[in-house]
């Protein structure tokens, strides 16, 4: 829940994060009991919260507390679905704050205007200010798949890349650029959740946090957020890559230690994974090409329980058994996707030698990149 926020540009300050009182007064057109509303939000006690409302004439009302300020999600359901099966949401991502959230649309939560309380108002604004950048990430998503439809993909991978970088530069630059000149904002340690997953922890994150108020690094957010910092710490470059032990295809245990001297390449991948799967030959590329120099594959699966053969298959059908491959067959609670914090697959670690991190999150031409960087 806490990575819900994506979008972000304004001010507002807080001293105090305390105990918060939010009303959520919701108007969508006329749509009737047919449809129903829900509001999602994790608890200070880190479950997960979901209320119900159903719509009268376009009405709905939420009413409740939270211990500090947190995100929320909010789905309309219009049809009668199971919440938990719709494909495509109409959704609107909330700030519960002490207030009064006005909500008001003429058809769906999508197209909704968010008024009433400070956090909300400025998180409509700051969405409104990548509006350009979100919609050309939007666009290019859109050509990659016609290319990909067509058989050309490779065609547009190097322009692709190129303005899906400089789109994600520019809502990055906004980020950033905030949190930089609002320290007193609370706003500006939802912003920073977003980058811990993916930033330098020691050189950007950790920096942008410490020059934080005390009193939003004190908030219960602000607390989660060292413990956060302290976990990706361990897995920053530089950083000794944790050791793990995991049984291969054969069942026969292999630890990451036991190739220290080595290149490896930790990827994180699953069977069920389609962007996983279409990374794959990109990584057989890379061990093809630098398989006689030291360096090796180590596949970590992230498949689920009694899915040994669709692990297996997938290895097979993608020409993955040329190198190493593990699993716990534990899905998303793989011991070693814990350990590196792996929240999303496919992601990868390239550990050197001496067992220390050299690179994270290498993909397509990055990977290709960066291994020609080492060897050539």
């Amino acid at each position: 829940m806490k990575k819900f926020i994506t979008a972000i540009l304004t001010v507002c300050s807080f001293t105090v994060i305390a105990q918060q009182h939010f009303i959520i007064e919701g108007k969508v057109g006329t749509l009737d009991s047919r449809n129903k509303a829900y509001l999602t939000f994790l608890t200070s006690s880190g479950n997960f919260k979901t209320d119900s409302a159903v719509l009268n004439n376009g009405l709905f009302a939420f009413k409740g507390e939270t211990a500090d300020i947190v995100d929320a999600s909010l789905l309309l359901v219009h049809s009668g679905e199971n919440m938990w099966q719709i494909t495509k949401a109409d959704r609107l991502f909330l700030i519960l704050e002490e207030g009064t959230i006005n909500i008001s649309a003429s058809d769906s939560l999508i197209h909704a205007k968010t008024t009433g309380t400070p956090l909300n108002i400025d998180y409509a604004e700051i969405a409104k200010a990548k509006e350009p950048a979100q919609l050309k990430i939007a666009s290019l998503q859109k050509l990659y798949k016609d290319y990909q439809a067509q058989g050309k993909a490779s065609d547009f991978e190097k322009q692709y890349a190129t303005e899906f970088k400089a789109a994600s530069d520019a809502c990055e630059k906004i980020d950033f650029d905030y949190i930089r000149s609002h320290p007193n904002s609370y706003m500006s340690l939802l912003i920073l959740q977003v980058y811990i997953t993916s930033k330098s922890i020691s050189q950007i994150i950790e920096p942008q946090f410490n020059a934080l108020s005390p009193a939003i690094k004190n908030s219960q957010l602000g607390k989660s957020t060292v413990v956060e910092i302290d976990k990706y710490r361990n897995v920053e470059v530089n950083a000794l890559a944790p050791d793990f032990t995991q049984p291969d295809t054969a069942g026969k245990d292999i630890a990451l230690s036991s190739l220290k001297g080595k290149y490896v390449l930790v990827d994180f991948w699953a069977s069920w994974c389609k962007p996983c799967r279409a990374e794959n030959p990109n990584v057989l590329k890379a061990y093809n090409t630098y398989k006689n120099k030291n360096f090796v594959v180590m596949g970590v699966s992230l498949d689920n329980p009694n899915a040994k053969e669709q692990w297996l298959k997938a290895i097979a059908e993608d020409h993955l058994s040329q190198f190493i491959q593990v699993s716990d067959l534990k899905g998303g609670s793989n011991e070693a996707a814990l350990l590196y914090q792996v929240r999303s697959i496919p992601q990868n670690y390239l550990v050197g030698p001496d067992g220390k991190i050299i690179a994270k999150n290498l993909r397509g031409d990055a990977l290709q990149e960066k291994l020609a960087s080492l060897f050539n």
